[in-house]
């Protein structure tokens, strides 16, 4: 599974403009059997890691992680989880790799340790670091804002990590819903008596130095969407942003976005992104992306599949996502199934990265969204994006490949 060479800095060129970069030739980082890569790296060295999730023999999925220094290879994969076999394999629960501004490198998963006859659910968020740049990694921990719960149902996660250090996550709290479920098919709650299945939280929070446990953590809504992926940013000033699907009143599934200045122990009320009216009697599995530049600008991006607006979009915020410009279409509208899209700010420039659906095969777009200046990475699914420094990485899969691409980017704006 060992990469082919990073090396193409020294060949690479930039557009016209002189602010488009130029995408290096693809790398494949895992040959096969391999899932939803994504993608971080070190602004200060340009080190890049990459992490997804693995088959194993027997079916199970393990979480590795590769590195490569600029302009060399990917060195060989790590298994990351010291559980093996614990990972749970979803679209909306890919494991995510961030660099930490002191170099320490973080990755997280979800774990499904659920026993079939088990009256509580045990699916939980799992935390692990590293300090010799992807080398080894701690044993992991499970991260919970409320310990005296005796059930973890945390998936649907994201990690975002702030200036001074401080590691943030987001996830959905399930357990209301599993627990209820669970409990019933197993005969232990009476269907006249009523549970709150269709209660799901949002949970924002900060994690210990260590990442090991919780410091602090937020609710910041009772009435998410149940299985689409939540998404985190962290601004210059620390201020972290939050953005998520919520279920309006008439099953209308459109995204909210808030911001707290306090470390995640508070949060400003939601603020719709944009009233798309989405109505929808499940959850649609597809969740947004958010990113805050340099000016301190939020960038959202999403999904939705409401006539006439069926397709990806975004918008942005200039007073710290409280309101949000209308939104731009990132494809042309039209038949679009639900796509991923991911965003990532370098400086004062926010790129991204997105699928095309509108006719097989599915194509993986990179660009400076909203700008219509674009180009076709490859063809495969399930794009990811990290941008730091010089350095922007776009990763996707390929009929079970990982693969990248990276450009070094215009000195900074």
């Amino acid at each position: 599974m060992r990469g082919t060479s990073f090396l193409v800095l020294a060949a690479l060129g930039l557009g016209g403009c002189g602010r488009e970069p130029d995408l290096g030739p693809p790398v494949t980082i895992a040959a096969r059997d391999a899932a939803n890569p994504t993608v971080a790296v070190d602004g200060r060295s340009g080190r890049v890691y990459v992490s997804w999730v693995q088959m194993a023999p027997d079916s199970s999925w393990d979480v590795f992680l590769a590195a490569a220094d600029s302009g060399a290879e990917f060195g060989p994969p790590v298994r990351v989880n010291d559980r093996p076999g614990e990972v749970m394999v979803a679209r909306e629960n890919p494991p995510q790799v961030l660099v930490g501004a002191d170099g320490v490198v973080y990755v997280g998963w979800v774990s499904a340790r659920t026993a079939d006859d088990a009256p509580h659910a045990d699916v939980s968020l799992r935390l692990a670091r590293s300090t010799d740049g992807g080398g080894t990694f701690s044993p992991a921990a499970s991260l919970d804002a409320d310990p005296a719960v005796p059930s973890l149902a945390n998936m649907y996660f994201d990690l975002a990590t702030a200036p001074g250090g401080a590691v943030y996550a987001s996830w959905l709290d399930l357990h209301y819903y599993t627990d209820s479920v669970a409990a019933r098919a197993l005969g232990r709650v009476s269907e006249s008596i009523p549970v709150p299945e269709h209660r799901v939280d949002l949970v924002v929070a900060r994690t210990t130095d260590d990442g090991a446990g919780v410091a602090a953590a937020a609710v910041l809504d009772t009435s998410s969407c149940i299985c689409c992926r939540t998404a985190l940013a962290v601004a210059p000033d620390g201020a972290v942003h939050a953005l998520w699907r919520h279920v309006f009143p008439g099953d209308v599934r459109d995204f909210q976005a808030a911001r707290s200045a306090d470390g995640a122990v508070s949060f400003t009320p939601p603020a719709r992104v944009h009233e798309d009216g989405w109505v929808l009697r499940g959850c649609p599995d597809i969740g947004p992306d958010i990113a805050v530049d340099a000016r301190g600008a939020v960038h959202a991006a999403w999904y939705t599949g409401v006539p006439g607006r069926v397709g990806l979009w975004y918008a942005t915020s200039a007073d710290g996502g409280q309101t949000f410009d209308a939104p731009v279409a990132l494809l042309p509208t039209g038949h679009v199934s639900p796509s991923q899209v991911k965003l990532a700010a370098a400086g004062g420039t926010v790129w991204g990265a997105w699928e095309d659906r509108r006719r097989p095969p599915t194509r993986v777009i990179f660009g400076r969204p909203g700008t219509g200046s674009t180009t076709q990475v490859g063809t495969g699914e399930f794009p990811g994006i990290a941008a730091a420094g010089r350095v922007v990485v776009v990763t996707w899969m390929e009929a079970g490949a990982v693969r990248a691409r990276r450009a070094e980017l215009p000195a900074a704006d």
